[in-house]
C-alpha cells in the first residue's frame, strides 16, 4: 500500500532519499518532500532568509544523484571571480579559473551548485598566507550543505590550482583555496584540484589581502558572517560574485 512505503513515513530529506533509493521517480518525489518541508519549517519565528535559502537549496543539492556537469560537454568551462581586493585601497579586479570536471567531476558540480545559490556573494577570503588563499564561508550565517564524496586526485596541487578544503575523507562542503605555491604534499591526502587559474590572473590572487597576523575564527565566521569579519578584519578581500561561463 502507498501509505506503507517508507517514503510516506520519512520526516527528513535524508530519510526520504534513502527510501527512494536509485529509482528516479521516487527521488523526484523525495526532492518535493524536501522542498515542502523546507518551506514549512523555514517560515517560523527567527528563521532568517539566508537560512531559508540554504535549507531549500539543501533539498536540491545532492538530491538527484549525479547529473552531468553543466556546460562540460560544450568545451571549456570558466568561473570568473569578481573581487574587491580591499586592503589599503587596492581596488577591484577579476580572477578567471578554468574549471576541470575531467579532474574532479564531483567537486566541479558542487562548485557550480554553490555559485548558483549565491554562496560566494560578498564572501571574504578569510585566510591568506604564502601557501594558499582560503574562502567559501558565506557572508551571512546559514546552514551548511551536505558534504560530498571525494574525487580521485587526477592533478597536483601546484601553484594556480583551485581546490576544496577538507578535514578528512568525504568532508568537502563549501570552503576552497587557491594554491599560491606548489602544495603537492596535499595530493597524497586526497585534495583534488577542481580548476586552474588562467595565466596572468595569479597576479590578482597574489594581491589578496593577508596582512593580519592572526587567523579569523571560522566558527565565528559561520555564526556571525561578515559582521564579525568587518569588525575584526575590515581589510580582508571579498569575492563580490562568481560568474560561470563556457
Amino acid at each position: 500500500k502507498p501509505q506503507d512505503h517508507p517514503l510516506a513515513k520519512a520526516v527528513t530529506l535524508e530519510q526520504a532519499m534513502a527510501a527512494a533509493g536509485s529509482r528516479p521517480a521516487l527521488r523526484l518525489v523525495a526532492v518535493a518532500v524536501g522542498l515542502w518541508v523546507a518551506s514549512q519549517i523555514s517560515t517560523g519565528p527567527g528563521f532568517t532568509l539566508p537560512a531559508r535559502r540554504e535549507l531549500v537549496s539543501a533539498a536540491l543539492l545532492g538530491s538527484l544523484g549525479a547529473p552531468a556537469v553543466a556546460g562540460a560537454a560544450d568545451g571549456n568551462l570558466y568561473a570568473t571571480f569578481k573581487v574587491d581586493l580591499r586592503g589599503d585601497g587596492l581596488g577591484k579586479d577579476e580572477v578567471k579559473v578554468r574549471l576541470r570536471p575531467d579532474w574532479a567531476p564531483r567537486g566541479v558540480r558542487r562548485f557550480q551548485e554553490l555559485v548558483e545559490i549565491g554562496e560566494f556573494e560578498n564572501a571574504a577570503v578569510f585566510h591568506v598566507n604564502d601557501d594558499a588563499a582560503t574562502f567559501g564561508i558565506p557572508a551571512e550565517p546559514t546552514l551548511k550543505p551536505h558534504a560530498i564524496k571525494d574525487d580521485t586526485v587526477r592533478a597536483s596541487n601546484v601553484r594556480g590550482t583551485l581546490t576544496f578544503a577538507a578535514t578528512g575523507p568525504h568532508t568537502r562542503i563549501h570552503q576552497l583555496f587557491f594554491n599560491r605555491d606548489d602544495n603537492t604534499h596535499l595530493d597524497q591526502h586526497g585534495f583534488a584540484p577542481i580548476g586552474e587559474v588562467i595565466e596572468g590572473d595569479m597576479e590578482v590572487v597574489d594581491k589578496l589581502y593577508g596582512g593580519y597576523k592572526k587567523r579569523p575564527d571560522t566558527t565565528l565566521i559561520e555564526n556571525n558572517g561578515n559582521s564579525y569579519l568587518d569588525s575584526e578584519f575590515p581589510k580582508l578581500s571579498k569575492i563580490q560574485r562568481v560568474v560561470i561561463s563556457s
